[in-house]
């Protein structure tokens, strides 16, 4: 591992917690809340451990920093282009599994909407991070 992937991984990391904190913490709270079941509330903690949210963002922070190294998504417009992509494949293939086992959602499409739209700014949040931070010292040709 070198610096600027632990670096990329940090930005991502600060782009991952402010903007989830965000999108899924302020802008989308109620809908979410509106549209969890019942059964399912009291399964949830309040306040929620932030520790292992941060911990396991860092994780994620990761894997987002070496995706976007590994395909070479150096430029602002080439990381949210490609955090984009993952997010939004994550986001439809765990919401499908979910709730193939569990109800996850009040509405299935409603819930997994939600999570999508959450999922795309994310993307777009840590791929202008990521890929601002792995342009960071490139020699313009």
């Amino acid at each position: 591992m070198n610096k600027k992937l632990l670096l990329t991984t940090l930005v991502v990391f600060v782009a991952n917690f402010l903007g989830g904190w965000l999108i899924y913490g302020i802008l989308l709270k109620s809908a979410m809340a509106a549209n969890t079941p019942e059964a399912a509330k009291p399964l949830m903690i309040d306040p929620p451990n932030m520790g292992m949210i941060a911990g396991g963002q860092l994780v994620l922070s990761l894997l987002m920093a070496w995706i976007l190294d590994r395909t070479n998504s150096n430029t602002i417009t080439k990381g949210i282009t490609t955090a984009v992509f993952v997010m939004v494949m994550l986001s439809i293939g765990y919401g499908l599994m979910w709730s193939s086992m569990m109800s996850m959602y009040v509405n299935m499409g409603t819930g997994m909407g939600l999570d999508l739209c959450g999922s795309i700014g994310l993307g777009v949040l840590q791929g202008a991070g990521g890929g601002w931070m792995l342009s960071t010292g490139n020699k313009a040709a």
